[in-house]
């Protein structure tokens, strides 16, 4: 068995990196014998992700080989459309023999990057099988993604692979175009599992009524990311417990307003008188560093802003120590939730809204996720009558939130069983067969 996985992942979005270990670990765990291929956004990020991890060969992702990540990548713009059409009058329908060739000879094509094209399309001819893994990659807020994800497996079921989704967000759609798009990948997979509670999964039914779609937690809050909590900790000056975690995102696909550094600041000082402790602002990649540090100036106490040493092991480590998560970023909840830490999520748009209320339904926690369009007075209100359900009586607090916890990673075994079933293939039971002699 041969599988190519493909996904978000390459931009030290440490989510983004916690999804495609998981989905390596699990491919690891439930088809031991598969020879696995990466299409990586970032080779040398991929393999950072992958430390440890043998036998993986990675090539270009479509987002660079076929756009380069561009500004017109980004905007999803004319320009950007104009080049996934040209893409798709090349590759779909052409053999893999074909493609490759037009892909390194075409005028029509001097946008692309022609050799990791050619590499990338090569693994994509070369695999049995294509796993798209997780993220909010399937939305009309990252159109753009959306669209790549799209041709790519269009092209993938003109060559005969069978295709894969596993812990997506899939919406919010605003746009028959979008829902078009998502059709299109919904209809081609042979699996899908959502990463949240009858969010995602509701709108797949209303988009395609016939694809079936497996409600499962976050990928991320059972992968394994070796390293030491103890080395993490210390090497940043902070205490197991001891402290007020905090992750914040102006993400420009969302819109964030200066509204929302001051309504979630004010969360966090609530959460700070009432209970104490240091104040550490935890970025889940590279790009979170400079909004947490505007958002130091709206806090009238001491605030440490973390620069990870490990992008992405370091804000798993330091977010499921905390005594509390205050955070809009998806996986910090995740992360934080993967130890039982309570968790306050403040977001503005719907893009935030969508996702964090859909995972944290798994935890019975929707309620803990805040709308900061809401006025003061009610956020005030919703966020100290949240901090004293927490800390009236804390230990009972995380003793129900830990149960839950484990009844949602039980969830998630389950989702990996239905997936192996899925990813095996009849004949592939003679290779696990010979691989356990």
């Amino acid at each position: 068995m041969r599988v190519l996985i493909i996904g978000g992942a390459g931009f030290k979005n440490s989510g983004d990196e916690a999804l495609l270990l998981s989905t390596v670990q699990i491919i690891r765990r439930v088809a031991p014998w598969a020879k696995l291929t990466v299409a990586a956004n970032n080779e040398f990020v991929a393999r950072q992700t992958l430390w440890g991890v043998d036998q993986i060969n990675i090539v270009p992702s479509p987002r660079i080989a076929f756009f380069r990540n561009d500004s017109h990548y980004f905007r999803a713009n004319h320009i950007f459309l104009q080049r996934r059409t040209a893409l798709r009058q090349c590759l779909v329908g052409a053999s893999p023999t074909e493609a490759i060739k037009t892909i390194l000879n075409s005028s029509e094509l001097d946008f692309i990057d022609r050799e990791n094209s050619a590499r990338f399309l090569s693994a994509l001819a070369d695999c049995d099988t294509i796993v798209v893994h997780g993220g909010g990659i399937l939305t009309s807020p990252t159109r753009s993604r959306l669209i790549e994800h799209a041709l790519t497996v269009e092209v993938a079921v003109n060559w005969g692979k069978r295709v894969l989704l596993r812990s997506h967000q899939i919406g919010p759609l605003t746009s028959s175009d979008d829902r078009d798009q998502m059709r299109s990948i919904l209809s081609a997979s042979s699996y899908v599992s959502t990463r949240d509670l009858n969010q995602s999964s509701y709108l797949c039914r209303e988009v395609s009524p016939d694809t079936q779609v497996f409600d499962a937690p976050d990928d991320a809050l059972l992968c394994s990311v070796g390293g030491a909590s103890s080395e993490v900790l210390s090497r940043h000056g902070v205490a197991r417990g001891q402290y007020i975690c905090v992750g914040f995102r102006d993400n420009p696909s969302v819109g964030v307003t200066e509204d929302a550094y001051f309504k979630t600041a004010e969360i966090v000082l609530n959460a700070h008188r009432m209970i104490g402790g240091d104040i550490v602002l935890l970025p889940q990649g590279p790009f979170d560093i400079e909004p947490l540090k505007k958002l130091t100036s709206y806090l009238d106490c001491k605030a440490q802003v973390i620069e990870p040493n490990d992008p992405f092991r370091d804000p798993v480590h330091i977010a499921e120590n905390a005594r509390l998560m205050i955070a809009c970023p998806h996986h910090s909840l995740i992360f934080a939730l993967r130890n039982a830490v309570p968790v306050i999520s403040p977001v503005m748009g719907d893009y935030y809204l969508f996702k964090n209320k859909g995972s944290m339904r798994f935890f019975e926690l929707e309620r803990f996720v805040i709308d900061l369009s809401n006025s003061q007075e009610e956020i005030s209100t919703a966020s100290s009558q949240l901090l004293h359900e927490i800390f009236d009586d804390e230990k009972a607090f995380r003793s129900k939130l830990s149960r839950q916890v484990e009844q949602v990673k039980v969830i998630a075994q389950h989702g990996i069983e239905e997936f192996r079933r899925c990813l095996l293939r009849h004949d592939d039971y003679s290779e696990l067969q010979q691989s356990l002699m």
